[in-house]
């Protein structure tokens, strides 16, 4: 059982994973578990503030006296979040319920009083490139211009999205942007219009200069991209936010950053050689 903490003050449960559902029901009631789950559909729990000012960041896994991570809890990081022999992350035990000026308890980690690591794994990566696309269908041309794509991996279950948008096209028309999916290093997936998907080929060639990439399946749908610039990465936080190495949210060009090993990058996101 992981440590649970529940906050009177906004009636909401929490336990090493972020919003703890059947704890919110069972301390708080229907209407509690109602309202938080109104609330994750937009905004995920990432990080929570609780009404005596304490902290916890639930993606870098560690608790703090303040928002501004000054100092570490020492009670409150082991009930939540316990730690095992080797430093790993683990449930605490027990549940405690606090609000304004309450006192935490201090939790049955096996090694209560060390601090959360300072290494941070981003929920998702998200990979960007703009370029140019010639798409036919059939031997047909549906477009030919510039356009981008943007993949995002979830680095939990390693599910990616990739999403081709062709900037001339109207914002209105249904073919302006089209989405493919794929589970760790299987291929992409499209789907098609009568709701069935179908797996696609993909080849890439990719330096730090220039990106060719082709999608193809059966002698239906073809889809070619040359970048005109270099792609860039960006870590994201489980809101889909922007996040610096140490899960910090960021704005603006700071949240992205050349890719690094960027043709072995493309080459193991579309599987191809």
């Amino acid at each position: 059982m992981q440590g649970v903490i529940c906050d009177s003050s906004v009636s909401v449960c929490f336990n090493a994973n972020g919003a703890a559902l059947s704890e919110t029901e069972r301390v708080f009631g229907r209407r509690a578990l109602r309202n938080l789950e109104r609330n994750l559909v937009n905004n995920p729990i990432v990080d929570v503030t609780f009404s005596d000012g304490r902290y916890c960041n639930f993606n870098m896994r560690g608790c703090w006296t303040n928002s501004q991570r000054t100092s570490f809890d020492p009670r409150l990081n082991p009930w939540v979040f316990g730690t095992n022999a080797t430093g790993g992350n683990q449930g605490g035990q027990g549940t405690v319920i606090g609000g304004s000026g309450s006192n935490w308890g201090q939790g049955s980690g096996i090694n209560p009083g060390q601090q959360p690591g300072n290494s941070f794994r981003p929920a998702y990566t998200r990979t960007r490139q703009n370029g140019t696309c010639a798409w036919t269908n059939g031997g047909v041309s549906i477009y030919n211009g510039t356009c981008r794509y943007e993949i995002v991996q979830n680095n939990v279950n390693g599910s990616k999205t990739l999403a081709f948008t062709f900037d001339r096209l109207p914002v209105t028309n249904q073919l302006r942007t089209i989405r493919f999916t794929a589970q760790a290093n299987n291929p992409w997936n499209i789907q098609l219009p009568n709701g069935s998907t179908a797996a696609v080929v993909s080849k890439v060639n990719a330096d730090q200069y220039r990106t060719d990439i082709q999608l193809g399946w059966s002698n239906v749908f073809n889809l070619g991209f040359r970048s005109t610039t270099q792609a860039t990465t960006a870590q994201l936080n489980q809101a889909l936010q922007p996040v610096d190495a140490y899960g910090q949210v960021v704005q603006g060009g700071e949240s992205e950053g050349l890719g690094q090993a960027l043709g072995g990058l493309l080459q193991q996101l579309f599987g191809g050689k």
